[in-house]
């Protein structure tokens, strides 16, 4: 399984975000069906996706999840729609202001204790689902990609985002176009990775197959969206960790050219005023990289875009024209 519970910080983990971290930070885990003691695998290698074990309880509905990580990594909508008793990332908090939990209570207010809660698939008292917090948009996106049918129903709060559910809070960015976003959401896009990243000493620069194209040649991007990565404050371990989240998404989009899975870039940013191609962040918390098939149900909304034969936002000279 990809998430499980952070006991200690009370909070939805994803393994890949365990890379961030410091060892002394992390963990105990466990199961969000069957709350069993769950492990870190992984954590620091690009031959398999980062993952978590546990031995699992007869009745938990994590166990038998269609989404369980495999070794490529690609994230693919369930099959069935979340259940009425399961935990889902509702809350994000900021890394850096998250509240202080205190190690010695016993029933942590948003969460009960291990001893004292119910196992997965017994009686809630119509409790329904189970409203948890994160500090990093990863278990978000995991979230709108694995159950497209229900994010018009699930509740999300996000930092500076103004929107309370799954399908409003997320935004795919104009394939066609150069757009102006004046609300922040979490925006996301594929990735050109035939043009970059661009790493230097202060930021890490990552083009989008979304924006201006070639009116002659529709695959050509020629004025693409951005995103960049601030991390000259960042030490040498957060950026390791970030190259390796690149190299990995790289070798995986080489790996399923051809077929409807993508790779994607999801990240809560803010548009620049001036440039508006470029969305700037600084934390490692506001960006995931995800190889996944998404999908729009009949009843949701298109990511809209449209079709033009001339740019309509001019930036004097272009950038290299890129292939997918």
């Amino acid at each position: 399984m990809d998430v499980a519970w952070d006991v200690r910080q009370q909070v939805i983990v994803e393994a890949s975000e365990l890379a961030f971290h410091q060892g002394a930070d992390l963990g105990p885990f466990e199961c969000l069906g069957c709350f069993q003691p769950a492990t870190a695998v992984a954590v620091h290698t690009e031959h398999t996706t980062a993952h978590f074990r546990a031995k699992h309880l007869e009745d938990c509905m994590i166990s038998g999840d269609p989404a369980l990580i495999r070794r490529d990594g690609v994230l693919a909508p369930a099959r069935e729609q979340l259940t009425d008793t399961a935990d889902y990332p509702a809350r994000m908090v900021e890394p850096d202001k998250r509240e202080q939990i205190d190690s010695a209570a016993v029933d942590p207010p948003e969460r009960p204790s291990t001893r004292s809660r119910q196992r997965a698939g017994s009686t809630r008292g119509g409790q329904g689902r189970r409203l948890s917090t994160a500090t990093t948009i990863r278990p978000f996106c995991r979230t709108f990609i694995l159950y497209p049918n229900n994010r018009a129903e699930l509740s999300i709060s996000l930092p500076g985002v103004d929107a309370d559910k799954y399908l409003y809070a997320f935004k795919r960015l104009d394939k066609e176009t150069i757009t102006t976003y004046p609300n922040r959401r979490i925006f996301y896009a594929e990735v050109a990775w035939s043009i970059g990243p661009d790493l230097t000493d202060t930021a890490a620069t990552v083009y989008l197959y979304a924006g201006e194209r070639d009116p002659d040649t529709p695959a050509k991007v020629t004025n693409p969206y951005l995103v960049v990565i601030d991390w000259s404050s960042w030490d040498n371990r957060l950026r390791a960790s970030l190259r390796r989240e690149i190299t990995s998404a790289a070798k995986q989009a080489r790996e399923h050219a051809g077929s409807s899975v993508r790779s994607w870039m999801f990240f809560l940013a803010d548009q620049d005023p001036t440039d508006h191609t470029t969305f700037h962040l600084d934390h490692h918390a506001y960006y995931r990289f995800a190889t996944a098939a998404i999908t729009y149900p009949d009843r949701t909304p298109r990511p809209h875009t449209r079709r033009s034969t001339k740019p309509t936002w001019a930036r004097g000279a272009k950038r290299q024209p890129g292939r997918r």
